[in-house]
């Protein structure tokens, strides 16, 4: 079977709208945050590396990405679309998200957070 290298990444449909969202519970964001960052609407923090303000995932709209800009230069990363989502992919250490996933896991009560946990 053949395939094509695209010139940058996509996201593919069924791993977006397939509930629950396989990208949404990876990255521990609402299946809306998402398609805001892939259709362009939001940035999302990548990495917040010198402002310490900022999450990683942590949505941002035009304003706030562009006052972040003029306050603080290129000392934080914020992407929009496929790639952004991608890289947020790609920064995930799996081992360490099944530790800490665990480790919640046994210090919660709550049926509902147990079952969000467990899904992820």
């Amino acid at each position: 079977m053949g395939h094509i290298e695209l010139a940058s990444p996509v996201a593919h449909i069924w791993f977006l709208k397939s509930l629950p969202s396989r990208i949404g519970l990876l990255l521990d964001m609402t299946l809306r945050d998402i398609e805001r960052v892939l259709y362009f609407e939001s940035y999302v923090v990548v990495d917040p590396l010198m402002v310490s303000e900022l999450t990683r995932g942590q949505l941002l709209n035009d304003d706030q990405y562009y006052k972040l800009i003029e306050e603080n230069g290129d000392e934080f990363d914020a992407r929009m679309g496929a790639e952004a989502i991608y890289e947020l992919l790609r920064s995930i250490n799996i081992p360490l998200e099944v530790k800490q996933i665990r480790e919640d896991i046994g210090k919660v009560n709550s049926d509902t957070k147990i079952k969000k946990y467990s899904k992820r």
